[in-house]
């Protein structure tokens, strides 16, 4: 019987021949980093702490603590450029802040637990600012890393509001009265964009009790995030190509998690369990259930005596107070304007790539990826989640992240590049065992 090859069967034969001796070799052909049509000769990060670097910040809403040179090295921008210069030369510069640079905390003693069944408690060491770490480079220089610690969706169309922070200053040696200047400083080619947290975090690390830290009005914030974007790709290079990321659902952070709503009681180390008692946003007093968030900087608190009747949390005349609470009201609140930001994000976005013949901004889902993790992964053979101090991605204040967090968030940056069909580009991802989570003696 004779047979017959056509065209198709042809390349077909073709194909599986060199597949099924690849089936021999011992070691798989790595794909070589490629940007396809992403240029990134001057990447630059745009965003807040998360993409300056912060870590081992302070648990207090704005702490200026946590920027420091040895953090900033190991950003997830950082990092991503790393990869990026496999394919292209990029030199990614940070302003560094030197030595302990705004200050840092980090754990240098494991005191024994009271009780065999109680973790080690962790005893940490304060490291004091170094002197000159608020100085702006020299002019002139191209500076990558544009984070910017604590900035705001909102201060986008409100300039003066940057006037009292140190980190804007700090990175602005060319006069620039705003971030949105900032931002397109010498013609960038590729950007990443993570900017919208700090527009609800501070107010609901505050128990969602300050009012000066309210949410940013989701109307406001998607013009301003459209301003910004607009701005940046008329200042930019004609070439200019971008990823942004939307908001976690921050309410899963350690910060908020890290507390059980039931307090553990010990008496000759046998561990009963009690109600605590919560004052929620409208003065109501009741009992704290897992749809609540009790805050970290009330973990040492409760259950210390106060001057009150019974002990604080403990007695439902001595309620843990509301700026240490976010009530499963003030939750869902958040939730919903995190839903709202992260609407009005693919909004911009969409209606920007509309404008292109290829489309230039990819997207990241950060909301997923975050809840994701909240849930735990196993990733490059370790353990994630979000659990405090031992998760591996969170720093020791429960809402920023350690070196290793900081990998896993580049290699979600680099999913999104890779996935995006319009760039066709190739980069290889990080090792996260390559980088520690806490540090622990």
């Amino acid at each position: 019987m004779s047979r017959t090859f056509t065209r198709k069967s042809l390349y077909i034969s073709l194909f599986l021949i060199p597949a099924f001796f690849s089936g021999c070799l011992t070691e798989p052909v790595l794909q070589k980093a490629q940007l396809g049509d992403i240029r990134a000769f001057r990447y630059v990060a745009l965003g807040d702490g998360y993409t300056a670097g912060m870590s081992n910040s302070l648990p207090e809403s704005r702490s200026p603590v946590g920027l420091y040179e040895e953090a900033q090295e190991v950003s997830f921008a950082h990092l991503l450029a790393n990869q990026l210069s496999m394919a292209v030369p990029v030199d990614f510069v940070t302003h560094p802040a030197t030595g302990s640079g705004s200050g840092f905390r980090k754990v240098v003693k494991l005191m024994p637990p009271l009780c065999d069944f109680l973790a080690p408690e962790p005893l940490f060491a304060h490291f004091e600012a170094t002197a000159g770490w608020g100085h702006p480079p020299e002019s002139g220089v191209f500076v990558n890393n544009r984070g910017v610690p604590h900035l705001r969706v909102s201060q986008l169309l409100n300039p003066s509001s940057l006037t009292g922070n140190i980190f804007f200053k700090r990175l602005n040696s060319g006069g620039c009265t705003d971030y949105v200047c900032l931002s397109s400083e010498g013609k960038p080619d590729f950007f990443t964009l993570w900017l919208g947290v700090h527009d609800v975090l501070d107010y609901a690390m505050s128990g969602a009790t300050r009012t000066e830290f309210a949410p940013t009005p989701v109307e406001d914030f998607g013009r301003a995030y459209a301003y910004l974007l607009d701005s940046l790709f008329a200042a930019g290079d004609p070439s200019l190509k971008g990823v942004v990321g939307n908001i976690p659902d921050i309410t899963y952070f350690p910060y908020f998690e890290a507390i059980n709503p039931q307090f553990v009681a010990i008496e000759n180390c046998l561990a009963a369990r009690q109600d605590v008692y919560i004052k929620t946003h409208d003065g109501t007093t009741r009992v704290a259930t897992l749809l609540d968030r009790l805050l970290l900087p009330a973990k040492d608190a409760i259950g210390t005596a106060n001057g009150m009747p019974g002990s604080l949390g403990l007695h439902p005349q001595n309620p843990l107070p509301d700026q240490w609470v976010l009530d499963k009201e003030e939750v869902l609140e958040i939730q919903e304007i995190i839903s709202g930001y992260n609407a009005a994000i693919d909004s911009v976005v969409g209606l920007k790539n509309a404008g292109f013949l290829f489309p230039a901004i990819a997207q990241v889902d950060l909301y997923h990826e975050f809840s994701a993790l909240d849930r735990g992964l196993t990733v490059d053979g370790l353990r994630l989640s979000g659990e405090y101090m031992e998760g591996g991605v969170f720093s020791t204040e429960g809402i920023y992240l350690t070196p290793r967090g900081n990998a896993w968030l580049a290699n979600l940056w680099i999913d999104a590049i890779n996935e995006f069909v319009s760039y066709r580009a190739h980069l290889s991802p990080i090792n996260l065992s390559d980088y520690p989570g806490v540090v622990f003696p």
